[in-house]
């Protein structure tokens, strides 16, 4: 077997940096065919019918527990609500008791093949080779929904308020889960449509094997966007996370890719075709044939809009707390916590150890990690769902939060303005945009040249861009969620080219992808 390897790609040399790698090992007789990771354990699928329950740290067969779930193909297993729900080309769609390896529940399809199914508010949907859509109650197993159709389906996703499913002929379906109807179909691919992913209302979609290219959709306007270009054959897998495409299939290779510039960042070798893979913040395992892989992308892979918080926490410029001797800003404890940065030290300090503080404190400046280590730290400060809760709806929940801000960019009203002698002695108008410090800081080089130069504590600074309020209001919440939203009634072409302008005059790091935003909105309003 060929030697496993993970290579980044350089423009400068054109050679490949080796990354780290685990380790694999072949799991059982029969191929792999879905895979689904949690934070502790990878469940996969075969085609012999089993759901192998794998320890993500140990990853031995030995370690592994295995669950004989169906007769047939085992074609997707997945964790919901703390059971395993899996479909199968037995007609069934069962879920599973983990613990007990007991089934508690069996939908009967009547249909050649299960392919996929999704669960939508208590409603589990499934598709399959019959030509139809079947749609149960989760919880009671009755039938809602039979929803026939004239061809046969493959995969599902849900973007929006719709439910997007592929099928044999190169489609994607529109379904109304409301009404239960096909409400459009768009063409995607010649033959099948493998898979289909979305993130951010962008639909990922792959095709047989003769498609070498990814491609993306819009899921409103289904017109289509910039592909995915670098396989040598066609994928079987393509999953999201944070800020990166994943995809493998049968040239060998699984390639990661970076969503807004479609730059191709890594790419594993694997020495066979890959049928299935998955991810959380610290592994991708991916299914080869009859064995599975483990490849470590911990140091590797963060979120961009999170690296510019973890690079503050490692300068510790303009921390104004310590806990247990880790200099901190209190402005993002609240923001995270919800409490002030006080009762964060007591409780720290009081009932958790310094080692235990500081993989709290990495959560809390956006690092992904195992969510475990934190649990009782977050128990302790009430956070609820801490699964759910992710860095960026926090910035966005902050930057609605006008209280909580600690600073303020004053900003001349430029409009109409003409100079007057007369005028001189008069005060300007000026209007104060509320901003939290700290985000400054992380996110600009400007400002950050200036809170280093500056020589006493102040709240306020003169904004000197020559940009207008309704630019400036606009970059300032990018800096918070990651966005630019415009309207053809806001003059896109003018704000665009001032944003362009602020980019450069305000220094924004280098794992901004404001740039990627702007050319995105050039092509939505057609301009040059």
């Amino acid at each position: 077997m060929s030697s496993l390897e993970i290579q980044k790609n350089t423009t400068e040399t054109n050679q490949p940096k080796t990354l780290k790698i685990e380790k694999n090992f072949v799991l059982s007789n029969d191929y792999c065919r879905f895979i689904d990771v949690d934070e502790e354990f990878a469940y996969v699928s075969n085609f012999g019918g089993q759901i192998f329950i794998l320890p993500l740290e140990t990853f031995t067969k030995e370690s592994s527990q295995i669950i004989k779930a169906h007769t047939n193909y085992c074609f997707q297993v997945y964790k919901y609500k703390d059971m395993l729900v899996s479909c199968s080309g037995d007609s069934t769609v069962k879920v599973t008791d983990p613990n007990t390896k007991k089934c508690i529940r069996t939908f009967e399809v009547k249909s050649k093949f299960v392919f996929e199914t999704l669960i939508v508010e208590n409603r589990i949907f499934c598709c399959g080779r019959d030509n139809f859509i079947m749609c149960w109650n989760y919880e009671t197993g009755k039938v809602i929904k039979k929803i026939n159709t004239e061809v046969n389906f493959l995969s599902m996703t849900k973007p929006n308020d719709y439910i997007f499913i592929s099928d044999t002929n190169g489609h994607v379906n529109v379904l109304d889960i409301e009404k239960y109807k096909i409400l459009h179909r768009f063409k995607v691919h010649e033959n099948d449509v493998q898979y289909i992913i979305n993130k951010n209302n962008i639909l990922y979609t792959i095709g047989d094997h003769k498609e070498k290219n990814i491609k993306s959709w819009d899921c409103t306007t289904y017109k289509e966007l910039k592909p995915f270009i670098g396989h040598e054959k066609g994928q079987v897998v393509i999953k999201t996370k944070w800020n990166y495409l994943f995809s493998a299939g049968y040239d060998h290779t699984i390639k990661i890719w970076d969503l807004d510039t479609h730059e191709c960042l890594f790419s594993v070798l694997t020495g066979g075709n890959i049928w299935c893979l998955d991810l959380n913040h610290k592994y991708i395992v991916a299914g080869y044939e009859k064995s599975v892989l483990k490849i470590n992308i911990e140091d590797q892979l963060q979120t961009n809009s999170n690296n510019d918080f973890l690079k503050l926490k490692e300068s510790q410029f303009q921390t104004d707390l310590i806990i247990h001797e880790i200099p901190v800003h209190e402005s993002i404890l609240k923001i995270r916590t919800g409490k002030s940065g006080y009762e964060v030290k007591k409780v720290l300090e009081k009932s958790f150890t310094k080692e235990e503080a500081e993989i709290f404190l990495e959560w809390i400046y956006g690092k992904n990690l195992n969510l475990k280590k934190i649990e009782k730290i977050a128990n302790a400060f009430q956070i609820e769902n801490i699964q759910k809760k992710s860095m960026q709806q926090d910035l966005m929940n902050a930057y609605n939060d006008e209280d909580s801000k600690d600073f303020y960019i004053v900003v001349k009203d430029l409009e109409n303005e003409e100079y007057n002698e007369e005028d001189e002695e008069e005060e300007e108008e000026e209007e104060e945009i509320p901003v939290h410090k700290f985000i400054l800081i992380a996110k600009c080089g400007l400002f950050r040249n200036f809170f280093e130069n500056v020589k006493e504590e102040t709240k306020k600074v003169q904004d000197y861009s020559g940009k207008s309020i309704e630019t400036l209001e606009l970059f300032i919440k990018f800096l918070y969620t990651s966005q630019i939203e415009l309207t053809a009634d806001d003059d896109p072409q003018l704000i665009i080219e001032e944003l362009e302008d602020a980019h450069a005059y305000y220094q924004l790091n280098k794992f901004s992808n404001l740039d990627n935003i702007l050319k995105k909105l050039k092509r939505q309003f057609n301009l040059n």
